[in-house]
C-alpha cells in the first residue's frame, strides 16, 4: 500500500499539503458512506412500509402543521 501511495506523497508535500490528513479525511468519509449504505439496506422495509402508509393516509398530526 506505501507503494502506491509513494508517488503521490512528495508531489503532496510540495504543494504544501497534509497527505496523511487527506487520507485520514477520505477513510472517515468512506467509513460514514458505508455506514449509512447499510442502515438503509437494514431499513429499507421499514421504510417501504412507512412510505405506502402515508401514500394512502394522513401524515400524523397534519392538522397541526403550519405549511
Amino acid at each position: 500500500m506505501a507503494e502506491t501511495q509513494a508517488p503521490f506523497s512528495g508531489e503532496a508535500a510540495a504543494l504544501g499539503l497534509d497527505a496523511a490528513a487527506i487520507a485520514a479525511k477520505a477513510v472517515a468519509q468512506a467509513i460514514q458512506a458505508e455506514k449509512a449504505r447499510r442502515w438503509l439496506a437494514e431499513n429499507r422495509e421499514a421504510i417501504e412500509a412507512w412510505n405506502c402508509w402515508t401514500e394512502s393516509n394522513e401524515f400524523p398530526l397534519a392538522e397541526y402543521r403550519m405549511f
